[in-house]
This record gives C-alpha cells, structure tokens and sequence, in this order.
C-alpha cells in the first residue's frame, strides 16, 4: 500500500474511534427506527453541530437538520388553536431542544405567576432508560421570561398526586435562550448528559430513553387555557409518565442496540379486549376464589395457580371479571382469599390499560427510589 493511502486510512480510524457508525457507513437519516414503539411515538435525535450561540430565533442553520416534533393537545394530540413545534438534535456532550410556541398576542405572555409553571412556558420530561419505574424522572421548565426550574421527581395522579423526589440535590446547569416574533415565542435549551441521572444501560448504550415535550398557554381574556405533547397523556395531567414516548439520542445509540427495537417494535401487538361476557371464566374465578380459603393447603396453592394462569390467558370479559373480583373482595372476610382477589385485580387491570405504569403500589411510593444510578 502507497504511503499516502496509509497514512489516510491510519488518520480515517483515528477520526472513527469510538464512533458508532463506521466511516463508509453514514449515520441514517432516523437509524433505521420506526416511528412508534410499544404503541408510543418514537423519536431518532440526530447528531448534528452544535448552535454556536444560543439566541432563542432558532436562526441557527443547524436547527434545519434537526429532528422535527409535532405537538397536539395534551389529551388526544388534536390540532391546538395555538401551534406549537419542537426540535431536537445532539452532540457527544449534550442534548438540544428547541420550541416554537405560535401565539397571536406574544407581548401579554404571562411571566408573574408564582410558579413558573404557571405562565406561558414549555416543558421538558427526560428518563434515560426504557422504563419511567426505576427512578425519578427530570423534568425541566423554561418560562418565556427564562425562568427556569428543575426537579427530579416522580408523580402518582392515582394516589392524589402524591410525589416521591429524588433523595439527592438536583441543580442541573443547563443553558437556555428565549426569542420573539410577531406570532411567536420560542425557547433553545442546551441540556448537557452529564447534568443527567442516566441508568446503567443508557452508560452502555443498550436502552431507549423516555421522553415528552409540553406546552402550557394560560388562559386569556376569552381563551381558555390550551396545553400541548409530544405524546398525548389522554387526560390533563403532565405527570404521566406512563404515556411518555420513547426517545433515541444518536450519541447514545449502538447498531446491535437499534435492530433489537425494530426487531421489538415488530413483534408488537395492542392487546385486543373482547366485549363478549365469559360467563365460564367469571364462574371459575368465584370457584377459586372458595377454594383459596380451604384448610388444605395443597388446595390452595392449586387455586392460586389456576387464577395466575386465568389472568395471563387474558380472558375475553374484563369488566365482568372485575366486577366479580370486586364482589369476592367485599363479601369475603379471609384474608388469603381478599389479598388473592385484589392481586388479581391489578393483574387484570394492567393487562387492560387501567392500571398505568407510572402507579406502582403503595410500598413503592413509601420505599422511595433507590439513588444508584
């Protein structure tokens, strides 16, 4: 080999240690992901040059290549009277986010609530791990005045909102700018990785990220208030992180890593939930249910079994079960047999989506959160 071509094939793996995609192999457009995943958006940030400087115009030529993030209403995704759109790209360092918040009256933004949450600003929900259950998420907020607050944090709308927060102090240093037009408001955020609590496998490059972006416009003289999402919650709360999408940042992403998700994501099917009463399956659960509070314990154990299996057969009738667990566990005084019935419940409840991920038991609301990473 010539001279020359050694020593730019030398200065080629130079530039591609530690790089994920190698130098003949560009790094794709969206990596190749779908664009949902367990029934959740899913969003590729790709990596791309930094702004130079944070402006708040989103001027930068940078911005063109970004990732690009629709926003509807908070509940359903409905087309907002208020457009919002956000981006996303990052570097090795850092994650970038930018909003374009459409308003017709930008000079009676509201800045002096008492919290920031409380004025026209915008939101940015991060979990580094697929999973929104092993620790607090971070939740950043930039207001259009810049005010900003952050917390790590973990809210449970089903236990009245009660929240358990990170154990540790969180005084995260990131950037931010605002800007102004004619229609619009917008905000540039430069949040660095090291300011986050990532997991374990996101160290290692082996996990999706959750993530949503929000949007709070308060109420006006003659307009109600108007909430915006990346991942619609279906009801009025930002806390819910069982709705969060799934998030990809390119700097922590890895080939083996991007074809386990599509291979996943294929593999995926909405449960579907029969409206036909199972009259035979509602019977033998009561049956079990009896059998739970026999003297013999191998009776026991039996009915306990068969009542594990019913559940992850997914029988066709889910309310007409529920309502007969119900009825067992306000009729039954032993306790075997109400601690079985309401472990049944909640079995079947999160099999038909009634029970959200982001409401683990009460022994994890007092445990709180472990601090390793």
């Amino acid at each position: 080999m010539p001279k020359l071509h050694l020593v730019l094939v030398l200065l080629l793996a130079a530039c591609t240690t530690g790089s994920t995609w190698s130098a003949d192999e560009p790094s794709p457009a969206n990596g190749g992901l779908p664009a949902s995943y367990q029934g959740l958006p899913l969003l590729w940030v790709p990596k791309r040059p930094a702004p130079k400087e944070l402006k708040g115009d989103l001027s930068a030529p940078e911005w063109k290549d970004a990732a690009r993030i629709p926003m509807g209403l908070l509940a359903d995704g409905a087309v907002p009277k208020n457009k919002t759109e956000a981006y996303a790209l990052c570097t090795d360092e850092a994650l970038y986010v930018a909003f374009r918040c459409g308003d017709a009256a930008p000079d009676d933004l509201k800045t002096n609530g008492t919290q920031v949450w409380q004025n026209d600003e915008v939101e940015v929900f991060i979990e580094p791990d697929h999973t929104t259950l092993e620790k607090p998420y971070h939740q950043f907020i930039v207001d259009a005045r810049g005010q900003q607050s952050a917390q790590r944090a973990h809210i449970y709308p089903k236990y009245g909102s009660a929240a358990v927060r990170a154990k540790t102090a969180f005084n995260p240093k990131i950037e931010t700018a605002i800007g102004k037009g004619q229609d619009y408001w917008s905000v540039e955020m430069r949040i660095p990785f090291d300011q986050l609590v990532l997991s374990e496998a996101a160290e290692k490059k082996d996990t999706l990220w959750r993530f949503n972006l929000y949007r709070h416009r308060p109420e006006r003289e003659k307009e109600p208030v108007e909430e915006m999402a990346w991942s619609p919650t279906g009801n009025d709360q930002f806390h819910a992180a069982a709705k969060f999408g799934y998030m990809l940042p390119e700097t922590h992403a890895t080939k083996a890593l991007i074809e386990r998700i599509k291979q996943e994501a294929a593999a995926w099917q909405p449960k579907k939930l029969s409206n036909e009463a199972d009259l035979s399956i509602v019977y033998e659960i009561n049956k079990r249910i009896g059998e739970l509070a026999a003297e013999n314990f191998g009776e026991r154990d039996q009915a306990a079994e068969r009542l594990k299996a019913i559940a992850d057969e997914g029988p066709g009738n889910y309310k007409a079960l529920l309502q007969a667990l119900a009825d067992a566990v306000e009729r039954s005084r032993d306790v075997q047999v109400v601690a079985a019935a309401k472990k049944l419940l909640e079995l079947i409840k999160a099999e038909e989506g009634l029970r959200n991920d982001d409401d683990p038991p009460p022994d994890h609301i007092r445990r709180g959160f472990i601090t390793k990473k």
